[in-house]
């Protein structure tokens, strides 16, 4: 939805400028309060090249603090926030993730979804579980902050 997107000035004014609440999602706010104004067109011209970012296991883990947002977003918009998203089914924040924890043997499913491309990758393997576990914790802490309902 926001990986490369350009906004006419006119619209960032109307609009505002990023929620400094968000640590992550903060476009995806953005484009939600933009498409209120008017559609959002795709441009197949417009290229995006993302580097590759390694993480360490402990960097990996912290990114289980990124959740948190989805509450923010989910109070902000409800249903809206979630349309298009593959991670979000009806009120459940990443549901493969959430089977994954109840589960653990699902984590093995990521070997076949090519997630793991080189060495640094395995090396994160055996972080996933606890990611996991701290993902949820975090999302349901917003969620009592916030007081929003989301699994």
């Amino acid at each position: 939805m926001t990986g490369n997107i350009a906004y006419k000035k006119s619209v960032i004014e109307r609009v505002g400028s990023f929620d400094e609440r968000y640590s992550y999602l903060e476009d995806r706010d953005l484009a939600l309060r933009a498409m209120k104004f008017g559609r959002i067109d795709f441009n197949p011209e417009m290229i995006v090249y993302h580097p590759k970012n390694t993480l360490k296991p402990r960097q990996f883990v912290q990114v289980g603090k990124r959740i948190r947002n989805w509450a923010l977003l989910y109070k902000k918009f409800g249903e809206e926030s979630a349309r298009a998203q593959t991670s979000f089914l009806w009120r459940i924040v990443h549901p493969l993730n959430l089977m994954a924890m109840i589960f653990p043997p699902l984590i093995f499913v990521s070997f076949f979804r090519n997630r793991y491309k080189s060495k640094e990758d395995f090396v994160l393997f055996p972080f996933i579980y606890p990611k996991l576990i701290y993902e949820r914790l975090n999302l349901w802490d917003m969620c009592i902050k916030e007081r929003v309902f989301l699994i």
